[in-house]
């Protein structure tokens, strides 16, 4: 029974061992992905499909939270909400798509109030230039290949800067943490042997 015992411990802490290994393997990928402003690493880390379309749920709430506080905006909204509501969700699924990109996250790390900068500028009659507008700045959000000199992330400073980091599930890993003095919350969800960002949401 002893051995029996002995054995179970084991298999369970070497599953432990191997499963804490996988997030620290991706979290030091995405964490490099950014310093080096790598979008092809990224991608590797990104379920694209999923960050989409929790972009698009915070997108719609404030939407339609900007219809009901402006008076002009509601009354239009009310004359033919069917049509209104499905010009809003083509609008916003673009918007969304566009938010989800590699190339755009890397950018929005370097000035994490480019998400506000798109929210508030952006007009629903719009959306149809979005793709135009991405493919005008591919340019600059690709990463330049200077020579990049591998430095670890300063401990100290990740601690200081991290509110909370906690497990919501055996597959989705939560960190609320602020960076560049804006409050910034991502989601990782386990896919396969690879965690993966799933979820970013940035307050103002």
């Amino acid at each position: 029974m002893k051995i029996l015992i002995k054995y179970l411990s084991l298999i369970f802490f070497s599953f432990f061992i191997f499963y804490f290994l996988t997030l620290v393997y991706s979290f030091s990928n995405i964490y490099l992905s950014f310093k080096e402003e790598d979008s092809i690493k990224l991608r590797n880390f990104l379920d694209k499909k999923e960050l989409a379309y929790n972009f698009e749920e915070q997108l719609n709430k404030i939407i339609y939270k900007k219809i009901k506080a402006d008076l002009t905006l509601n009354f239009f909204y009310n004359l033919d909400k069917n049509n209104f509501d499905k010009f809003i969700k083509n609008n916003i699924q673009e918007l969304s798509f566009y938010l989800s990109d590699e190339k755009f996250l890397i950018n929005l790390y370097k000035n994490p109030s480019l998400f506000k900068q798109y929210i508030e500028n952006f007009k629903l009659d719009e959306s149809q230039k979005l793709e135009k507008e991405h493919k005008t700045k591919e340019n600059n959000l690709n990463p330049k290949k200077n020579k990049f000199k591998l430095v670890g992330p300063n401990v100290n400073e990740l601690f200081k800067d991290t509110n909370y980091f906690f497990l919501l599930s055996h597959n989705t890993f939560k960190l609320d943490f602020i960076h560049k003095n804006i409050n910034v919350i991502v989601m990782l969800n386990l896919n396969k042997l690879i965690w993966k960002i799933s979820y970013i949401e940035i307050k103002f």
